[in-house]
């Protein structure tokens, strides 16, 4: 036998996990072990969305050797309840044979009682399922050896009489029309194991790619535009208030051969209040800004949810802030391109939230003004790090908030062609602009 237990740890899956093996083996002897399940998951190449089920959970312990499985999953369902459901998994069938729900309160102290109650009944379950089988035709009076070599035997059997039978009788679906003849002759000869080579389940491929899409709003928290040169900080510097913000995002993985894609894009409409000649106008404009990595996940531990990784990758950077013509022009609408390599790291605390961090930096490879520049031959690095928390309310549906944090620096050469003060006509040379942006939102998740 193998167990396999997933769940929230609040609701004590240690505990629980311990009283629950040691109840096992005390009762029915030594137990497969998890890891060995695991690898053997992993040498399948099962999904972590898919090792759960019963039919993949028992072609994995088919594996391992065993001829049950005790799978348990721990739940928290209000703020005060926790449950463990517990399910007897038949190997040859894969068959649900037995389930029993513990329902407890205190996890510290009920979590160890709800395992030896899930345990004892499991035990209780599988001595009548043993019983029946000896007492079946051909088992009864047998020693225990001899009849585990004639399920053994017997499961053998029916393997082969099933390879037999599909040898000689081709698939044909009822509703289609009759296969033509190289098509039923492929289907009347499938291909046998090679000598030697143990029989087990399908290999369980995983999927060719997983897709995640993002979709919400927040809001720019701080955004400044500061202009320096020897002379000091000049009057072209200016910020941003808070702003509303529309953000969409995507994630593809290939995760047969690690490489994933990210992509996200904000959106914010802002405004400025412009002085010119002692008269106050309002201008509007809007802030656009994308960025795209193309890395490589190396996967670093196990957790409960996935695996921790760490994601190195290399991308571009575009951003655009756009404003409405106004009198003197003092604010101009500029273009920033970069290239970047950045690293990000993924840890799962458990099946539903998970945690992502990350850096990146590159050099700025394309600026523009218009219609005045803050100088010529513009050049530059940028910078940026984000936060996020990822909570996954099922296989398909989550939330996502995220914080970001962008810094570009830009070195220009001579004189501005933009309007300035008149006091600092001759020198603001060789100025520099530095641009500080910080924002946040909250975003709903689509896994496909």
């Amino acid at each position: 036998m193998v167990v396999e237990l997933r769940g929230d740890k609040r609701a004590g899956t240690d505990r629980l996990s311990t009283t629950l093996r040691r109840t096992l083996a005390d009762a029915l002897g030594g137990l497969r072990s998890s890891s060995a399940l695991h690898r053997e998951q992993d040498r399948l190449q099962i999904s972590q969305e898919e090792r759960t089920r019963p039919s993949q959970l028992a072609a994995a312990a088919k594996g391992v050797g065993a001829d049950y499985l005790v799978f348990v999953r721990a739940t928290r369902k209000k703020a005060n309840t926790y449950e463990a459901k517990g399910y007897l998994i038949r190997v040859d069938d894969a068959a649900v044979v037995h389930k029993h729900l513990a329902a407890y309160k205190k996890p510290s102290r009920e979590a160890g009682p709800a395992g030896e109650e899930i345990a004892r009944a499991m035990v209780v379950r599988l001595r009548e399922l043993r019983a029946a089988a000896a007492a079946a035709p051909g088992g009864g009076g047998a020693p225990a050896a001899g009849r585990a070599a004639a399920r053994r035997a017997a499961v053998r059997r029916r393997a082969a009489a099933r390879r037999a039978a599909a040898r000689r009788a081709p698939v044909v679906v009822a509703t289609a029309p009759p296969p033509s003849a190289p098509a039923a002759a492929r289907a009347a000869k499938p291909s046998a194991p090679a000598r030697g080579e143990r029989p087990h389940a399908p290999t369980l491929r995983k999927k060719a790619f997983q897709m995640e899409l993002s979709l919400g709003g927040g809001a720019g928290l701080v955004r400044s535009y500061r202009v320096t040169s020897e002379a000091g900080v000049s009057d072209l510097s200016h910020s941003v208030s808070p702003q509303g913000m529309v953000s969409m995002g995507l994630d593809l993985a290939l995760p047969r051969v690690g490489l994933g894609l990210m992509a996200q894009a904000s959106l914010r409409p802002v405004g400025y209040h412009v002085e010119t000649d002692g008269q106050i106008q309002d201008v509007s404009g809007m802030l656009i800004d994308f960025r795209s990595l193309l890395g490589y996940q190396l996967r670093l531990a196990k957790r409960p949810g996935g695996a921790v990784s760490l994601v190195p990758g290399l991308g571009v950077r575009v951003a655009y802030a756009g404003v409405s013509e106004h009198a003197s022009d003092i604010i101009p609408t500029a273009q920033l391109v970069s290239v970047l390599a950045g690293v990000g790291v993924r840890f799962p605390y458990d099946e539903h939230l998970e945690l992502r961090a990350g850096v990146d930096a590159g050099l700025v490879v394309a600026y523009s003004e218009k219609p005045g520049t803050t100088g010529a031959s513009p050049s530059g690095f940028t910078f940026g790090a984000d936060v996020g928390l990822r909570y996954w309310f099922g296989q398909r549906l989550g939330v996502a908030f995220d914080t970001r944090f962008t810094m570009d620096r830009l070195s220009f050469s001579d004189q501005p062609t933009r309007p300035v003060q008149a006091d600092e006509v001759g020198t603001l040379t060789d100025a520099r602009v530095t641009i500080s942006d910080a924002r946040a939102g909250l975003s709903v998740l689509i896994r496909l």
